[in-house]
């Protein structure tokens, strides 16, 4: 788990005295930061999409979120998303089946694949 300073806490804290629940402070937030679009994203976010995608079309989509989840690499945004909001993401800037591939070509797509799974990222 993550160490929260004493001022975030002291803020969860307000939050929760007033009532406000977990899903209405994600709700707020997206509106005031919506989350990034294709265009937006880090090339590193883009592979994490598209790994994504990959294991959805070979697993199917209930089991690659549930054993494959996305794992987004940089933006706080995406990489805060549980692995259900992540997987709509991912799908939603992917768009239909194949068309990112179209859109990219065989060798920029791979490319992002490729960062994304050569990534190590550290738990925490």
């Amino acid at each position: 788990m993550t160490e929260r300073s004493p001022e975030i806490m002291a803020a969860i804290r307000t939050l929760a005295d007033a009532g406000v629940t977990v899903a209405d402070y994600r709700t707020a937030m997206r509106a005031l930061n919506p989350l990034p679009t294709w265009d937006e994203m880090s090339d590193l976010d883009k592979g994490a999409a598209i790994k994504f995608g990959m294991a959805c079309e070979s697993e199917g989509v209930g089991y690659a979120t549930e054993n494959y989840p996305c794992r987004f690499l940089e933006d706080p945004r995406l990489v805060a998303l549980d692995k259900d909001e992540a997987a709509r993401h991912a799908d939603s800037v992917l768009g239909d089946e194949g068309e990112m591939y179209d859109l990219l070509g065989d060798v920029e797509y791979y490319r992002l694949y490729g960062l994304a799974n050569n990534h190590q990222p550290t738990e925490g």
